[in-house]
């Protein structure tokens, strides 16, 4: 079991690091111990000395300290402007897709001669006589 020991930051904090594959690991049993780690908002900005602690199945641990600093947030107002920008794609996308989808079938329509009415299977050679006399059509 690896995890971060965030105590200094708040009390009883602590993230469970993960080596399979899940969550914010990439890659399963690489040896590189990944977690998502959201500072709680009432943490004031500074250095604190935090530690990863590692233990076997033998029960026996090892902590290794490291220091995390911590900034103030940046307000946004809003949406994030990365947000606008991959919507604004998704539109463009779309009307590209239908656009093509519509040449393409415009394309197709006048490359081929229209489709043949269904033909009579015969026609009048002469309508001056009475009965009308009809001839086949080959």
């Amino acid at each position: 079991r690896v995890y971060l020991n965030l105590s200094s930051l708040k009390e009883n904090l602590t993230l469970e690091l993960r080596d399979d594959g899940a969550g914010a690991d990439k890659t399963a049993s690489d040896g590189i111990w990944s977690g998502y780690l959201t500072v709680p908002e009432d943490v004031e900005p500074g250095e604190y000395t935090c530690y990863v602690v590692a233990v076997d199945s033998y029960g026996e641990s090892i902590e290794l300290p490291f220091t995390l600093e911590v900034k103030e947030a940046e307000k946004t107002g809003g949406l994030a402007p990365s947000l606008f920008i991959w919507l604004a794609l998704a539109f463009i996308s779309v009307i590209l897709a239908f656009s093509v989808l519509r040449g393409s079938r415009k394309k197709s329509a006048e490359g081929v001669p229209p489709a043949p009415q269904n033909p009579p299977a015969f026609v009048p050679v002469s309508t001056e006589s009475s009965p009308p006399v009809f001839q086949p059509v080959r």
